[in-house]
């Protein structure tokens, strides 16, 4: 029995932490979607105690700051950190976050790249970006989608939104018949370190919901879809149809 005891000590597993050893830390650093930073901050192992947060900015003293265990202060240079105090039981403790590379933009946009014509193959490529923290996450969020124009009326064709979903970045990618007439773009949505993933999962690419062209999302040029080439699977599609971009 007492092996046993020091086996799950050594483990930590014994007995829970003290109360006391609450200590501050950043648990989460991520990003809105207008590319300014997001941050979630607790004492941790229990979630307890005073929060409060200061901006330090590049060569400039440190400078306090509204908010709870969640923040999102907008705008932020180059450069900035945040320092996170936890105060628990008459002890306090800090934290600096990693300094903040600027606002989250696409240096250069996604590609596609293929014949844009029904049953060809496109393959999609993400953008690259700048700015965030450290850049980037394990992947990005990643759409091939028709669109009646380039904003609207989009419908997946395609996509990529978590390491559970099958790999997208240079997989080729079959246009379907509805595309025909449509304007087919790669939609990339950066993903920070810390995100969490999760939501439902899609029978179909056409029941995954289009990403929102917010600043912080990249958009390939669109490429207007021709109907099939004689020969080429989907080739039965109809005039009709190609004018109603169905």
């Amino acid at each position: 029995m007492r092996r046993i005891f020091w086996i799950l000590v050594a483990a930590g597993l014994a007995w829970p932490a003290a109360a006391g050893a609450q200590r501050a830390a950043i648990t989460q650093a991520m990003w809105d979607g207008q590319g300014d930073p997001v941050l979630l901050g607790q004492g941790v192992p229990e979630g307890k105690g005073r929060v409060s947060w200061r901006v330090c900015p590049a060569e400039e003293r440190c400078r306090r700051i509204a908010g709870g265990i969640h923040i999102a202060p907008g705008y932020t240079p180059a450069g900035t950190r945040f320092e996170l105090t936890v105060e628990y039981r008459g002890r306090r403790t800090r934290v600096l976050s990693k300094p903040w590379r600027g606002r989250v933009r696409a240096a250069f946009p996604p590609v596609l790249n293929g014949t844009p014509s029904v049953g060809s193959i496109v393959t999609p490529s993400t953008a690259v970006w700048s700015g965030g923290w450290d850049m980037v996450g394990p992947l990005d969020s990643l759409h091939v989608e028709a669109c009646t124009t380039p904003p609207t009326g989009c419908v997946t064709v395609a996509y990529q939104d978590s390491p559970w979903d099958e790999p997208l970045v240079g997989t080729p990618v079959t246009i379907p018949a509805f595309a025909a007439g449509r304007y087919l773009q790669v939609v990339d949505k950066p993903q920070p370190r810390d995100a969490l993933y999760g939501g439902p999962a899609y029978l179909t690419p056409q029941a995954a919901p289009p990403l929102r062209r917010d600043p912080a999302v990249a958009v390939s040029a669109p490429v207007r879809v021709a109907p099939a080439l004689p020969g080429t699977l989907g080739s039965p599609f109809s005039a009709a149809a190609w004018a109603r971009g169905r």
